[in-house]
């Protein structure tokens, strides 16, 4: 039953990744995937968030069906390596190299620091 909520999630966080690429197209200019960049941050963040408050001893111990639907389903669907992958290319075949740089150590290094920092606010609220 868990992949009936894996599917929603995954719709949803999808409609919500373009609405956002979408939002960030028409804020920004120039070949930089903002959109994309700002997806996986946020993403990040909140897989950190909800997976440590969420864990054994957490505050927010919910069933597994509501978890797969929000951690693997929405921000499954919400996050985006496939596209990351394609536009750091799409940025080496025009020469952009140092965007395509920046996108790549941007990206891991933000989305790593995110995660960390969403998981270490959960595990404060779960001391408290």
């Amino acid at each position: 039953m868990n992949w009936i909520w894996v599917a929603l999630g995954s719709a949803g966080g999808g409609l919500a990744r373009y609405a956002v690429a979408e939002w960030m197209g028409r804020l920004s200019s120039g070949p930089f995937p903002w959109g994309t960049f700002l997806v996986n941050a946020l993403g990040a963040f909140l897989i950190g968030l909800l997976g440590a408050w969420s864990m054994p001893g957490g505050k927010w111990m919910i069933a597994d069906a509501p978890k797969h639907f929000l951690i693997v389903g929405v921000l499954g669907g919400f996050t985006t390596f496939s596209a990351f992958s394609f536009q750091t290319f799409a940025l080496l075949q025009k020469g952009d190299w140092g965007l395509a740089m920046a996108n790549v150590l941007g990206s891991i290094l933000t989305c790593l620091a995110l995660v960390f920092a969403g998981w270490w606010i959960a595990i404060q609220v779960n001391r408290l």
